[in-house]
């Protein structure tokens, strides 16, 4: 089911953004603040992964955005092994 919600937030459905939001925010946000145990940056982040679920991105985009705009946030994301 999310998956049709999150291709209909990126045509800019409106209203199945607001779906999103309403599933998922909390337990976005709930996990930014056990991390870094501050409300604020943790409102911040869980707004911007919010956002770029919504927009398409995918979850190593939006953690490359997140590491650049507010430092490492947990373990490092793992490097894919070249293929030979």
């Amino acid at each position: 089911f999310d998956e049709k919600v999150v291709l209909a937030c990126i045509e800019g459905d409106t209203a199945a953004y607001a779906v999103l939001v309403n599933r998922h925010y909390r337990h976005v946000f709930a996990l930014c603040l056990g991390v870094l145990g501050n409300v604020h940056d943790a409102e911040d982040i869980a707004q911007d992964t919010m956002r770029m679920t919504a927009d398409g991105k995918s979850p190593l985009e939006i953690r490359e955005f997140i590491d650049g705009r507010y430092g490492r946030f947990g373990p490092p994301t793992p490097t894919p092994m070249p293929l030979s």
